[in-house]
């Protein structure tokens, strides 16, 4: 949409199509404007928009890292930011409904209902505000060891609470649905009972293939069955089986991505601890040394 100005007060919104009808024709003085809420960025798939995956992975990042503070100093906002994450997780919740938990009055009720079930996005949303209390308390007692226990609770609720969002939840569920349908539906193709039980059989077989080796009985266009001996199975069954496992060392190495990105970034953690730790300590020395008490 671009906004024309009509004089020094005011301006008229209009969206002009571009040449061949394709596009947006924006002239000169034109200020391009994209009105708020247009763009979303959601998982609902009501909401229109369509992610690729690169714009999935954004999403998440975002979703698991807001309110990243740049620096040690920024700690504070990061830990207010899962209050109000808490706090509005459970507002929102059913399970919570008629109760203010933000009464002292109403709390003991709360927390027995949210402690009844220890793996639900109450659960850890309760988890996720206690513990970012617990972070700040270590700090003004100056426990570092203490601070850093909490800080990866508080951290590991958060992620809960960001994947068991409702519309979250669902799309892995549903990416998970899709992994076995693929095996399933190479089973249903089986024409016999015989077929069926072949491969079941088969599924170690192939687990056992390395990457490479799957890759190049896939695409090298010669028989899959007479690699593995087996003749009761249709051609196009066993390039679907191979197919699914090859997907599988894919999925296997996202995941070990994702585990690998998570422990750096707790030895990240621990390091900054530490070196906290060690200031802290270089920082008493140097004032009792100043005091004459060393």
């Amino acid at each position: 949409m671009c906004a024309r100005a009509l004089n020094a007060v005011s301006s008229v919104h209009t969206i002009e199509a571009g040449e061949g009808e394709a596009g947006i024709r924006i002239r000169a003085g034109d200020r391009f404007v994209i009105p708020a809420g247009f763009l979303k960025i959601s998982l609902d798939p009501t909401v229109g928009t369509k992610l690729f995956r690169p714009g999935l992975r954004f999403l998440i990042s975002q979703l698991l890292y807001a309110a990243q503070p740049k620096d040690a100093q920024a700690l504070g906002g990061l830990l207010e930011h899962f209050r109000n994450s808490a706090d509005t997780a459970l507002k929102a919740s059913p399970l919570l409904q008629g109760l203010d938990i933000d009464s002292e009055a109403d709390s003991k009720e709360v927390w027995e209902r949210v402690s009844k079930d220890k793996d639900s996005r109450e659960w850890f949303a309760a988890l996720m505000g206690t513990f970012a209390g617990i972070v700040e308390e270590a700090i003004k007692e100056g426990d570092s060891q203490k601070a850093a226990w909490a800080a990866y609770h508080a951290a590991t609720a958060h992620s809960m609470v960001t994947v068991l969002e409702p519309i979250f939840e669902q799309t892995l569920w549903r990416g998970y649905l899709a992994n076995q349908v693929v095996y399933e539906a190479a089973v249903a193709a089986a024409r016999t009972p015989a077929e069926a039980e072949a491969l079941r059989l088969l599924r170690p077989r192939f687990e056992s293939l390395d990457e490479a080796t799957l890759h190049t009985w896939i695409n090298d266009g010669r028989p899959i069955g007479l690699r593995l001996g087996v003749s009761q199975v249709p051609e196009s069954t066993l390039k679907a089986l191979a197919q699914f496992h090859l997907a599988s060392f894919a999925r296997r190495r996202e995941e070990e991505k994702r585990d690998a990105d998570k422990r750096a970034q707790r030895r990240e953690l621990r390091v900054k601890w530490a070196g906290w730790g060690i200031a802290a300590a270089t920082l008493l020395l140097a004032v009792l040394k100043a005091i004459r008490i060393l």
